[in-house]
């Protein structure tokens, strides 16, 4: 929701208005009118019932895993340009967005891809805004820090492990929860104006190649080759 809010829709307009579309691989509860749950085995049973289904429902966002967009994406190219759904955002979450996988969708709906990182224990922590230079942080709602291997804090900019603090679970308070995920803070502030925390995370920590007397991380050499 807060995607969107921070758009200048109100909640009311979000809750009535706009249609979503979430693609998952478990049961979801109904949420009204505007929401469309499709399952990945309905994809796998009949592809051509499953986009029928999708296009006809003209969702305004479509949410999903980026392994199972880009595989929607690759059916989509060759279906009729009438059949294709045209939403306005595609959200990737659950896993780590590659460019090719993010390029891959994009071209076939013709939407832009907005990276958003949650967990199941936590909820949702931070999302892409139309710059996408990293992901802003819902910091109303959790605290993101990145430690070292001494469960110490790094200054912004660096890699470690990401770790996050959630406030709003009055029953089972998870205070530094180890998120398994490997990332850093980026420094200074976004392009958009959103003056929050923004994130980058690169999937599973572990993985160090030492070279010398230092470790690297395999994400760290893939980005400087990268670049």
């Amino acid at each position: 929701d807060r995607f969107l809010l921070w758009r200048g829709l109100s909640y009311k307009y979000i809750r009535e208005k706009i249609r979503i579309a979430k693609i998952r691989s478990a049961i979801m509860r109904p949420r009204g009118n505007y929401f469309l749950p499709l399952f990945l085995s309905e994809f796998r049973e009949n592809p051509e019932i499953f986009f029928s289904k999708l296009a006809e429902f003209k969702p305004h966002i479509i949410d999903g895993r980026p392994t199972v967009l880009a595989e929607l994406a690759r059916f989509a190219w060759n279906l009729p340009a009438e059949k294709i759904p045209r939403p306005r955002f595609i959200i990737s979450t659950g896993e780590v967005l590659t460019p090719a996988a993010r390029k891959t969708i994009e071209d076939a709906f013709g939407a832009a891809v907005y990276n958003l990182y949650g967990l199941e224990e936590v909820s949702n922590i931070a999302v892409e805004c139309g710059k996408h230079n990293g992901m802003h942080v819902f910091e109303e709602s959790c605290l993101v820090e990145i430690l070292d291997e001494n469960n110490k804090p790094i200054p912004g900019g660096n890699f470690g492990r990401v770790v996050v603090t959630y406030f709003n679970n009055d029953v089972m308070p998870l205070i530094r929860y180890d998120t398994g995920d490997y990332g850093r803070i980026l420094p200074g502030v976004c392009d958009c104006g959103l003056n929050t925390f923004r994130l980058e995370v690169y999937g599973r920590y572990g993985g160090f190649i030492e070279i010398g007397s230092k470790k690297y991380h395999s994400i760290e050499l893939e980005m400087a080759l990268r670049g």
